[in-house]
């Protein structure tokens, strides 16, 4: 299979066996339905406030649930150095180094040296964890995703699909990451075993997501922030969405991007590329809604991508028919399986595209309410119907 990498799923990979483990710094909720696949909750803390003791922290949790987990982690490496060599990524990691808020560089000191402890498989060193939470803004994403907002009749809900272009099998993807440092807290969706955040939350309900847009295979690369460290500073210093909207046009990332950015009052998609950034409000009427799918729809487009640009048109045609009904539904209704060829937003996709996409993760919100359900595929393509868990974070904060 081609292998395709994404900011979230690549960093996965190397905790290969994460199922339902009992662990110290870990909740584990008893799994419902098989279908299901409720997720692990890891818990990755420190009352004192202090960064390094959080990666620790969560590096001992880690560990205690995937006894190989340095081996992978070297694996893991050495793989991606083979097949992404010719990017020199040593230099380009470097330069998003450079720009990293110095709380996250210690917090991954403490987690490689919390593995590195453990003595089993290989030394570990911050620059081996530096990597793995890199690389995936060094290649760039190529995640083929849809998102969308709406204001229903019970209020603003949010939510984005993880969809795999060419399949996969992250079938152990199921694990949500809560992160406290103190007062400064964040929850990653899905994107386990690192310290940025692709699809998160934070206690004051403000929720982020990112999605790469199209751009060309050979753009050069000139940004020197990394997006998901933006994401994760973003919840951590943010009680409203239009907060975080201002931390995040700041950045000059890597490669495009688009972030769905929302609370209780306001959702918004940031269009970002280079310096220039552009921005899409939810409006505040009764009824209204915005949706993405890797596509800009005020900058420029790097190329032309008829699926996104598609995508994008047959959503946004099917959510105004979604005008009385529950946002909760909505919600569900517009998020379906890429690989459903009886939903009426994917009937003008190809049928090569439509057999070789998958969703791997779906997630939905009320920002604000700290209520989430989400679900994760038990393998790709997924063609079993969505059985979302819905989870209240604020008993974790």
């Amino acid at each position: 299979m081609k292998k395709l990498m994404v900011v979230s799923f690549i960093i996965v990979l190397f905790l290969a066996r994460i199922q339902y483990p009992v662990a110290s710094g870990v909740q584990t909720p008893p799994p419902a339905a098989p279908q299901k696949n409720t997720p692990v909750v890891i818990k990755a803390e420190s009352p004192d406030g202090s960064y390094y003791e959080l990666g620790y922290n969560h590096g001992k949790a880690l560990a205690a649930m995937e006894k190989d987990i340095a081996a992978n982690i070297k694996k893991f490496i050495n793989t991606e150095r083979l097949y992404y060599n010719d990017m020199d990524p040593d230099y380009r990691i470097s330069v998003l180094e450079k720009n990293l808020p110095a709380r996250y560089k210690e917090e991954m000191r403490g987690f490689a040296d919390s593995v590195d402890s453990l003595k089993n498989g290989g030394t570990i060193t911050y620059k081996d964890i530096l990597f793995i939470n890199l690389i995936g803004d060094v290649t760039r994403s190529r995640l083929m995703c849809s998102a969308a907002a709406v204001r229903a009749n019970d209020g603003l809900w949010a939510g984005r699909n993880f969809d795999w272009k060419d399949g996969g099998t992250f079938h152990r993807f199921a694990g949500i990451t809560l992160f406290k440092c103190g007062k400064k807290n964040a929850v990653s969706f899905g994107m386990t075993g690192v310290s940025s955040i692709n699809t998160g939350m934070n206690k004051q309900g403000v929720f982020i997501a990112v999605l790469g847009a199209i751009q060309k295979k050979d753009a050069v690369f000139t940004g020197k922030d990394s997006v998901i460290f933006a994401i994760r500073y973003a919840l951590e210093e943010s009680s409203t969405a239009k907060k975080a909207v201002d931390l995040l046009k700041k950045g000059e990332y890597p490669y495009s991007c688009i972030f769905l950015i929302a609370d209780g009052k306001d959702a918004f998609f940031l269009e970002k590329s280079g310096k220039k950034s552009a921005l899409i409000s939810l409006p505040s009427g009764k009824y209204s809604f915005i949706d993405s799918t890797n596509h800009f729809v005020k900058l420029k487009n790097d190329r032309k991508d008829e699926d996104s640009r598609i995508r994008y048109e047959d959503i946004s045609d099917f959510l105004r028919l979604q005008k009385n009904k529950p946002g909760l539904q909505i919600m569900k209704n517009t998020l379906s399986l890429c690989t459903n060829r009886e939903h009426p937003v994917y009937i003008k996709l190809t049928p090569e595209r439509i057999n070789k996409q998958a969703t791997l993760m779906s997630i939905i919100t009320k920002p604000g309410s700290g209520t989430v359900y989400i679900w994760f595929a038990t393998g790709a393509p997924a063609p079993e119907k969505p059985d979302y868990t819905k989870m209240d974070l604020k008993k974790y904060f």
